[in-house]
């Protein structure tokens, strides 16, 4: 790694390790210009010069490189130029990081670059790379194809592990984005670190081990995944279906005979094959006696025999050898040219750099390209002119058109490669099939299915687990006295009777008529949730409620749930074919307002979609372009922070690391990711976590404080009271929803008496556990607690249950249940007249709900056609009171029905966490 101290000036760079596929690579760009500087029908009379750096497949020595490009000595004394020239062009980068910085270098000078094996999606945005071009395809084809795949093998069920880069990231937003409405879910997403960890490696490859998805998705470079696989041999894991990035699926350092009964059917999609002759024999020309000033041609020796040529004063650790050794079958790394790909690729960057030169040089004088329709001028060439000329090549080689689109990118095309054992044990790489992206929809993925060897050597594909067999499991193996009462979620238990109770004494809504409902317990637990989704579409309960408000059983036209955005995916999948609308007051995740998959959801509180957006536009407001984030491993944290990453990068700001973690996870993973934010170099952090899992985290770096910082924090957490107790937080902002006034509310959940305690569980799980007292002594049962006296006062608790001083959440449930009751009177009544007889069905309320459209306490209420309310926040910010206590103070305001670019607005100071002060 480069040393970043800035107080001299660095010595040499030193890379980790040599990568003898990357210089076949090299060797490749080297030979095609030889090969381009013979021929009498391209580029006659004029001969390419070269130069090759080593980015060492890393990001910041790649941008040293670039400046060294910049900025270094002319190339005048070299053999093949005559005189000082302009750099025109450049062929790299590999990896997607290295390319983004590189691009970022280049831009302002107009220098055009072609990238023979950076994939990102993000590359193709010609605003932020506009000399950007690539003879790999852009991963936005490769997840479609993985999409494609899946689906067709009928996985459903599937985990997904990627690189700690932007390659890894951007494809697995990709593939999610891809995956959406196909019924294909995520059981995990795991990522294995940049600089590895083997601890951190051991812990996904549990989290692979103990989960029952045996498909797995791996988006990653040759060189971090293989450590990890090396570990996941030694822990003896079998029976995985590996689904190969093109990244991988070709790496020969992978073929060993003791990969196959680990790898033996990975199936992935390759980069094209292609055929450059006279390469092998090429390659055999090199060594340190023909090259003995070359540096890298003494590194392949090192790297191949374990020598150094006696000549060499590089590898002196080394035994010495003489520099003539024969290369060997077994130096595939090297010498493998069979089916050359990323070579392949290589060799086309630079013949498309050539054709494009070809065709600026042969320019008809009065029919160019440039003002006034002038050519170039030959004696003074510039870089932006040459990608004029690279935007409109078009060329045959090796029986293939190359050419590039308007994003720079060339024509998608991949080959379906599977692992199967070759007659020596090992693993051969064997074409199965075809992707071709321009191909009509339905008609791109081509595959040879009879062809296909499987894990464990069989014919046929396996399973991938049924996500409803999981849950049942998981449902079977449930036990309701793990969880304990939620004070704040009771208090929104309570809200929703408080608005029932309403509605029924109301002489402008539902007149006449008495709304019946029944509270179910989903203990914040998916599959939980799940069995009260199916008691709710089976309709097991004979009585929705045990008071005379229903004289006998009903149907269920509608449900208030949930809070947390993954039991709310799972009741809305299960809801949505029987028509029945479920609105949710907590359920924030932006996968909910996909109509294709979740029609029957709504909500009352914004998508994260919208709070994504605001954030990022406020970090960039206040000048942030280098932070942290971290987030909870679930629904809300995943979709929510992979929203902000997008908007993020739209904004200009560069994100450190992103992290995940969810409360049920091990401490070790806590651990893992309380030490990166210690760490780490940026100050800031972007915490897009649910209450329970940032409360776990501040306890775990309070044992530890890291350096002073600032923290932006999600609605989940940010207003929550409970979290006040953590200094480490003190100046944080973030978005929370608007508080609300709920008049008589306060009363009413004072009022709550114990006879009304005993009459439903929860309130009676409620009332023993804020006095540890029973109320059901009289019953018989032993709880270990003295018995109520009668004395107990909820005006003297200060819990979340007794403070009203905010009802944010609590407001969403209000106008949750408001807007289902808006929706049946706009079935059963006709202004002040409601018919009591009329049978309501689920649909009907359903298509109610998506006109809904009043006023309540003054809080608007109406959908969208997602079904999602308009978003509006608060921006709240953590504040040292006179007392010396910490507070939520607003500060600002979101309103997303403004016009753009008025939508977010400061009304007062913030106090940041050094103190001081901004207008």
């Amino acid at each position: 790694m480069p040393d970043l101290n800035c107080t001299y000036k660095p010595g040499p760079v030193k890379c980790n390790g040599f990568d003898p596929r990357a210089f076949r690579w090299a060797l490749t760009m080297k030979l095609a210009v030889e090969e381009i500087n013979k021929r009498a029908d391209l580029l006659p009379n004029y001969s390419l010069g070269y130069k090759i750096f080593d980015s060492c497949a890393y990001p910041l020595t790649g941008q040293r490189s670039a400046v060294a490009v910049l900025n270094g000595p002319n190339e005048e004394n070299g053999p093949m130029c005559e005189g000082a020239g302009p750099l025109l062009a450049i062929i790299g980068e590999s990896g997607s990081a290295q390319s983004i910085v590189v691009s970022r270098i280049l831009r302002p000078f107009g220098i055009p670059m072609i990238s023979y094996f950076s994939s990102c999606a993000c590359l193709s945005d010609r605003r932020e790379f506009p000399t950007f071009f690539r003879v790999i395809p852009s991963d936005a084809y490769q997840v479609k194809a993985i999409a494609k795949l899946l689906l067709h093998f009928k996985w459903t069920w599937v985990g997904v592990i990627r690189g700690d880069h932007e390659y890894g990231r951007f494809a697995l937003q990709g593939l999610l984005k891809e995956l959406e409405g196909t019924g294909i879910c995520v059981a995990y997403q795991e990522m294995i670190p940049l600089l590895y960890e083997r601890q951190r490696a051991l812990e996904i490859i549990r989290v692979m081990n103990h989960s029952t998805a045996r498909v797995v998705v791996v988006f990653s470079a040759e060189g971090e995944l293989t450590p990890f696989l090396r570990d996941y041999m030694e822990q003896n894991v079998t029976g995985i279906q590996w689904i190969a990035s093109e990244a991988w699926v070709t790496a020969s350092v992978f073929t060993g005979s003791e990969y196959y009964p680990f790898l033996g059917g990975t199936i992935g999609f390759g980069i094209r094959q292609g055929q450059i002759p006279g390469l092998r024999e090429y390659l055999t020309t090199v060594n340190p006696e023909r090259y003995p000033s070359n540096p890298l041609a003494h590194e392949l020796w090192g790297a191949l025999y374990g020598c150094s040529p006696s000549s060499s004063s590089l590898n002196s650790h080394l035994p010495s050898c003489t520099g003539k050794e024969t290369l060997r079958v077994q130096h595939s790394a090297y010498f493998n040219t069979s089916s050359p790909r990323i070579s392949y690729n290589v060799y086309k960057g630079v013949y498309a750099i050539a054709y494009s030169l070809h065709n600026l040089i042969h320019c008809t004088p009065g029919k160019g390209p440039f003002s006034n329709s002038t050519c170039a001028n030959l004696l003074n060439v510039y870089p932006w002119q040459l990608q004029q000329y690279l935007q409109e090549v078009s060329f045959t080689i090796s029986g293939e058109t190359v050419k590039f689109d308007m994003k720079g990118d060339s024509i998608p095309s991949y080959d379906l490669i599977n692992w199967q054992r070759g007659s020596a044990g090992n693993i051969e790489f064997v074409n199965v099939g075809m992707f071709d992206g321009a191909q009509e929809s339905g008609q791109e993925l081509v595959i040879q299915e009879k062809a296909i060897m499987w894990p464990g050597h069989q014919t046929e594909a396996s399973c991938s687990h049924s996500v409803f067999q999981y849950m049942r499991f998981h449902v079977l193996k449930f036990c309701r006295v793990k969880w304990s009462v939620g004070f704040r979620e009771m208090r929104f238990v309570r809200a929703f009777e408080f608005a029932i109770e309403e509605i029924n004494n109301s002489s402008d809504l539902l007149p006449g008529v008495t709304l019946g409902y029944h509270i179910y317990d989903s203990c914040a637990s998916v599959p939980m949730a799940v069995k009260v989704a199916f008691q709710l579409a089976n309709g097991l309960d004979l009585i929705f409620n045990d008071t005379d408000s229903c004289a006998k059983s009903a149907a269920v036209t509608a449900v208030v749930a949930e809070s947390g955005s993954t039991p709310s995916i799972s009741i809305s999948r299960l809801l949505g074919p029987f028509g029945i609308p479920q609105v949710s007051h907590y359920a924030t995740c932006a996968c909910l307002s996909d109509k294709r998959q979740y029609p029957t959801f709504f909500r009352t509180i914004p998508s994260d979609h919208h709070q994504a957006a605001a954030l990022a536009r406020m970090v960039k407001h206040f000048g942030w372009t280098w932070i942290g984030a971290v987030r909870s491993d679930s629904d809300y944290g995943n979709n929510g922070m992979a929203s902000f990453l997008k908007a993020a990068e739209q904004e200009g700001i560069c994100v450190e690391y992103s992290e995940a973690y969810y409360r049920t996870q091990p401490r070790s993973k806590l651990k893992r990711v309380a030490e990166v934010i210690r760490r780490s170099m940026a100050r800031v952090i972007v915490a897009f976590l649910a209450s329970g899992d940032m409360r776990i985290l501040l306890e775990e770096l309070s044992q530890q404080p890291p350096p002073p910082m600032q923290w932006i924090g999600s609605e989940a957490w940010v207003t929550d009271p409970e979290m006040l107790r953590f200094n480490l937080c003190i100046g944080a902002v973030g978005f929370g929803i608007p508080r609300s006034v709920i008049p008589g509310f306060r009363n009413f959940l004072l009022d709550l008496s114990p006879q009304q305690a005993l009459k439903f569980p929860l309130l009676t799980e409620f009332w023993e556990s804020s006095f540890s007292c029973s109320l059901k002594r009289q019953t018989g049962s032993s709880t270990g607690m003295p018995a109520c006296d009668g004395t107990e006062d909820l005006r003297a608790l200060q819990n979340p249950y007794t403070d009203t001083s905010q009802l944010r959440i609590t407001n969403m449930v209000y106008k949750a249940t408001y807007a289902i009751a808006h929706a049946l009177d706009a079935i059963v009544c006709n202004k002040k007249h409601c018919d009591k007889n009329v049978k309501v069905e689920a649909r009907q309320v359903f298509d109610k709900l998506k006109q809904v459209n009043f006023t309540q306490n003054n809080y608007h209420i109406s959908f969208d056609t997602n079904g999602d309310p308009v978003a509006t926040y608060e921006l709240v910010n953590w504040q040292i009171q006179g007392d010396g206590s910490v507070d939520f103070v607003t500060v600002g305001h979101y309103d997303a029905s403004q016009p753009k670019g008025h939508e977010f607005r400061l009304s007062r100071a913030i106090i940041w966490n050094d103190g001081k002060e901004t207008a």
